[in-house]
């Protein structure tokens, strides 16, 4: 079967699009000729340069695509701060930032990482620092002795400073001393008292008594005063007296007459 004839009108029109076409293609091969530079250094570099321009002048003419020498996609260099290009035909989550480790500092008296504390261990573990901490009152005695006595001879703002210094610091030490051994006597008669209450339960059956701390600490001051041998004490002798003058405020005012004020 022949196709139908062409109008007259379509006819006509044929060759002036064909017409079109070849001045096109003429004033691209001038643009191409004239963007070429005339001579170079080589060969290879003449011909990639001309196909750059080449490829340049069709894309912006629009006759072909973008694409570089090998025939794929020319992809140019991505701005600085621009935003990643990720293709949507993959199901891509955005990334995410490294966690940085952060140290965390960690006090082994109450972490339950470093087990449980024991105080009978911890004493005999660390005994030795009660000889080292007697060697340094005894230095500390001794530097306040020459101080003294330098200041004796002469006095300076310097010396009397450090004489105030070395003072406050055995001070402070002696007083440090004097509530570690009051710790440990009341830890020793409470781990007494725990012994005794114990063995009662486990010879006769009884119902464990617990002992409060002012019971443990009046043990401890009826051994001190067991242990100076009728001599008192000045805890009790404290006590004492607060308990007297808390009887002289309760006890009546003198009564003043009315002669005795004239």
């Amino acid at each position: 079967l022949k196709a139908p004839p062409l109008p007259g009108s379509t006819r006509l029109m044929l060759p002036l699009l064909k017409s079109l076409a070849a001045r096109r293609e003429a004033e691209l091969s001038a643009r191409i000729s004239a963007a070429t530079p005339s001579g170079g250094s080589s060969a290879s570099a003449s011909g990639k340069r001309s196909g750059r321009a080449t490829l340049s002048l069709a894309a912006a003419s629009g006759a072909v695509p973008v694409k570089d020498v090998h025939g794929k996609k020319a992809t140019g260099k991505r701005k600085k701060g621009a935003p990643l290009e990720v293709s949507s035909r993959k199901a891509s989550a955005p990334k995410i930032a490294a966690k940085r480790r952060v140290d965390r500092a960690r006090d082994p008296r109450f972490d339950d990482l470093c087990g449980k504390l024991d105080m009978d261990s911890f004493e005999k573990s660390y005994g030795f620092l009660e000889e080292y901490r007697q060697d340094e009152l005894s230095a500390l005695k001794a530097e306040a002795a020459q101080v003294r006595k330098r200041l004796e001879k002469k006095s300076s703002a310097a010396l009397m400073a450090r004489e105030a210094e070395l003072r406050q610091e055995i001070h402070r030490r002696v007083q440090q001393d004097k509530q570690r051994r009051q710790r440990g006597e009341m830890r020793e008669a409470e781990l007494s008292v725990k012994q005794e209450e114990r063995r009662k339960v486990q010879e006769t059956g009884k119902t464990p008594y617990f002992h409060r701390r002012g019971a443990i600490r009046k043990l401890v001051h009826e051994k001190h005063r067991a242990a100076k041998k009728g001599s008192r004490d000045k805890l009790e002798e404290r006590r004492e007296k607060k308990i007297a003058g808390r009887g002289k405020k309760k006890l009546p005012g003198r009564r003043v007459r009315e002669s005795d004020a004239a």
